[in-house]
């Protein structure tokens, strides 16, 4: 075996946020930290909130470290850069879809260590794996490896891998040099997140996949081994069938669930009396479906925190409820508690209502909300909410607040189809404030989804309404964001973008006691993602977008309807506030008309909603029309520059 601190240890990171929770806490806890001499990370542009989520892990790390913050754009880039740097004789690098079992470490090195001609050692499961971490190993030679395992530093005294295609370069260099390779045997079971088949894993890496953060690859079968040390009882044991319960009042079966009810009946597997301890062990269940149970049980706090305690992590809840905003919570005889909305702020993660009363109360409970619909039936307004079992410290929102955001702020945007920019939008825009609201416009893309991906800290609130009103819209939005009331609201679209010294310009600007809106700088990409437009209108447009909530008469704030086609142009700051106006130099970069196609389809649009604007010049501006009142031209066009 080789001495202590003899190894140089990589941890490569690039997005993948709920990844790298996972993987890290996997390197940390089943790493023999005696044999490293320094942990080096490598934070290659995250902008999902990865890079700041590590700075706060690393407060509580005892030996020697680094984080260093690169855009490199390449995982094989990063690896060199860190082999220049490195001084210890052995190698180590591990990405953030890679989960390291106990001994890991030991058992590599032992290898290495009995044999002195080995250069470089993959740790991939790519032979049969033992799950005896005490068995030694040997080592299968190979033409090449992948890049998570155990390489001699003298490896690389003559040349060092250059990328190519950002992914690929590794076993290109592995195949010019005259290295000896090979596979550690039998394999240890070291796994990959991104090919993991169950939830909520597969759910990340499609997700992953969708916004260019990840390769598709082909998942593990459900009956492998690898990960059975970190999930004992995750795979295709006779468990995993009980994972999802449809809780079926009154025989509204779910034929891919268990169905249970309250109530005997013969379409149920079973019935249950949820009045007291539920049967199912704590962080059993993945799936939760609850229509029309909840408002059957007398106690509310109960309910949801035996509801909280049978899901897994991050395991969902689907409660659908008639509100009291009807008569259909009232009216029914076996009825013993009633619901509305802000009935379950009391077990939302960060809300001010659990905050306060929590454990006054005795909630454990815990959710994030996902999603929520509300439709009119005919027995009055029934909601629908999907909830997220938040457990572990590691994914709650006092974490999220560190990790960037500040709690006196709140995004609001209201959008539709925005799934190229949201994730950059609400990226930028959780630097500065701690939660965003997304009021989504029925999209039909993945805008939703993405918004959710964000956790805690996004809210999406899916439009009730029929038909195109942007007044009403942001009103509804408005009265959720007064419920929360925090002392600033940013407003701005799902493709408009922060420049990255927004947070702590705005943060500094937020201290004025007198000022009460700000109307920020809107910067207009134009044909190419590197330029903006500045002649005309293009270059001057400033939008009031920032506004205090604090000492504000907030039953008088609306935005009113405009009288154009569905109500456009009402603003993204409500009427009604008291305090001066005050302008800010701080940039918003906008994509919304960033190629000629989107400008003439925005100018056919706009026109045929709201036609005969004659204080938008009939959009012509849009069109590039010679002559047009808020753009005659020619156009001008400049860097865009942060």
């Amino acid at each position: 075996m080789l001495t202590k601190h003899s190894v140089d240890l990589l941890y490569l990171a690039c997005n993948r946020l709920e990844f790298t929770r996972e993987s890290f806490s996997a390197l940390l806890q089943n790493t023999d930290w005696d044999y490293v001499r320094e942990l080096v990370l490598y934070d290659d542009g995250s902008e999902d909130g990865t890079c700041e989520w590590l700075e706060n892990a690393l407060r509580k790390v005892r030996f020697p470290h680094r984080l260093l913050k690169t855009r490199f754009g390449s995982p094989i880039t990063c690896m060199s850069h860190f082999i220049e740097s490195a001084v210890a004789p052995v190698l180590g690098k591990v990405d953030n879809d890679a989960m390291v079992p106990p001994r890991w470490l030991n058992l590599g090195l032992d290898v290495i260590a009995r044999h002195s001609d080995l250069d470089l050692l993959g740790l991939e499961a790519l032979y049969p794996c033992s799950q005896d971490l005490l068995l030694p190993r040997s080592y299968a030679p190979s033409q090449f490896i992948g890049g998570l395992g155990l390489f001699r530093r003298s490896a690389f005294h003559n040349s060092r891998p250059e990328a190519r295609d950002r992914y690929y370069g590794f076993q290109d260099w592995q195949i010019t040099q005259n290295r000896k390779r090979g596979w550690i045997t039998p394999a240890i079971p070291v796994f990959l997140l991104d090919r993991c088949p169950f939830a909520p894993w597969d759910g990340y890496s499609d997700r992953y996949k969708r916004l260019g953060w990840q390769r598709p690859f082909k998942s593990y079968s459900l009956d492998s081994p690898l990960w059975r040390w970190r999930w004992p009882d995750q795979g295709s044991s006779p468990q995993s069938a009980e994972l999802k319960l449809n809780f079926a009042w009154c025989g509204a079966v779910r034929e891919d669930f268990s169905n249970i009810d309250i109530l005997p009946c013969p379409e149920q597997e079973g019935t249950v009396d949820l009045r007291k301890r539920w049967p199912w062990p704590d962080g059993s269940i993945q799936s939760i479906r609850a229509a029309d149970l909840v408002e059957h049980l007398p106690d509310k706090i109960f309910t949801m925190n035996e509801l909280w305690r049978i899901l897994r992590p991050g395991g969902q809840a689907e409660i659908a409820v008639p509100t009291t905003d009807g008569t259909g919570a009232w009216q029914d005889p076996t009825h013993v508690s009633f619901w509305n909305r802000r009935s379950f702020d009391y077990f939302e993660e960060n809300n001010p209502c659990r905050r306060r009363f929590a454990s006054r109360y005795g909630i454990t409970a815990r959710f994030r909300p996902v999603s929520e619909n509300r439709v009119q039936s005919i027995d009055g307004p029934r909601i629908t909410l999907v909830l997220e079992a938040v457990k572990g410290s590691e994914t709650t929102a006092e974490v999220a607040v560190k990790s960037g955001g500040d709690p006196r702020f709140l995004c609001a945007m209201r959008v539709k189809n925005e799934a190229d920019h949201i994730h950059e939008a609400l990226s930028r825009a959780l630097a500065l404030c701690d939660r965003a609201f997304v009021f989504d416009d029925h999209s039909t893309d993945d805008t939703p989804q993405i918004a959710a991906s964000f956790g805690s800290r996004v809210t999406v609130i899916h439009s009730p309404f029929v038909g195109l009103d942007e007044a009403r819209d942001k009103n509804h939005l408005l009265q959720r964001i007064l419920v929360v009331r925090p002392e600033w609201v940013l407003w701005i679209d799902g493709d408009e973008i922060l420049e990255r010294s927004a947070p702590t310009r705005l943060l500094c600007a937020a201290r004025s006691n007198r000022v009460a809106v700000y109307s920020l700088r809107v910067a207009y990409l134009w044909n190419d993602p590197g330029y903006v437009r500045v002649d005309g209108l293009w270059g001057s447009f400033r939008r009031p977008s920032l506004f205090t909530l604090k000492g504000q008469p907030c039953r008088r704030l609306t935005f009113r309807a405009t009288g154009h086609g569905g109500n456009f142009h009402c603003g993204s700051v409500p009427e009604g506030l008291i305090g001066r106006i005050a302008k800010s130099d701080v940039r918003l970069k906008h994509y919304g008309y960033l190629s000629p196609e989107q400008r003439r389809r925005k100018f056919e649009w706009y026109n045929s909603i709201d036609p005969n604007n004659e204080s938008e010049d009939h959009y012509r501006h849009l069109a590039e029309i010679p002559g047009a009142r808020h753009a005659p031209g020619p156009v001008r066009v400049e860097a865009w520059v942060e």
